[in-house]
């Protein structure tokens, strides 16, 4: 939590990866990824979505 904060106070942009729910308390978006298409068309194969749990800590 702590490092989140800095970060956010420093006004980075920032990527992390990670599987824990609880991770989405310091994120604004969810970065959804799936497999490119096997027919190789140019198709993008990730959305972006707002995250309707950020944030509800403090930093």
């Amino acid at each position: 939590a702590h490092l989140y904060g800095e970060i956010k106070g420093a006004g980075i942009t920032y990527v992390s990866i990670g599987h824990r729910t609880t991770l989405r308390n310091y994120h604004s978006c969810i970065l959804r990824i799936s497999k490119a298409a096997s027919d190789g068309s140019s198709e993008r194969n990730w959305i972006l979505e707002p995250n309707d749990r950020a944030p509800t800590q403090k930093f």
